[in-house]
């Protein structure tokens, strides 16, 4: 009998900083093909690469997450707080 041993989601998280294991959907095909679980992994990811939300508010008001709800999709997928951070781009303007 093969007995597959896999890695910790911490030991995998600094792989998948480290590039390991590519980018997008290519991340996701290589983590469930070698049998983890990708938003459990991803999840982890982005809570250690994640900004105040401030700066995320700024970064907002620069144009660099989109309009409505293409800016709502992108935030949330990035793990944000959508009207968390809409408050924030509203009290800075």
């Amino acid at each position: 009998m093969l007995v597959l041993l896999l890695q910790s989601v911490s030991e995998i998280v600094k792989e998948v900083l480290a590039g390991k294991w590519g980018n997008g959907a290519d991340r996701k095909n290589k983590l469930t093909a070698a049998g983890y679980n990708y938003n459990e992994v991803q999840a982890a990811v982005n809570s250690l690469n994640k900004k105040s939300v401030t700066t995320i508010a700024k970064e907002v008001i620069a144009g660099k997450w989109g309009n409505g709800s293409d800016r709502k999709k992108k935030l949330e997928s990035a793990g944000y707080n959508y009207n968390e951070v809409q408050k924030e781009v509203n009290r800075l303007l």
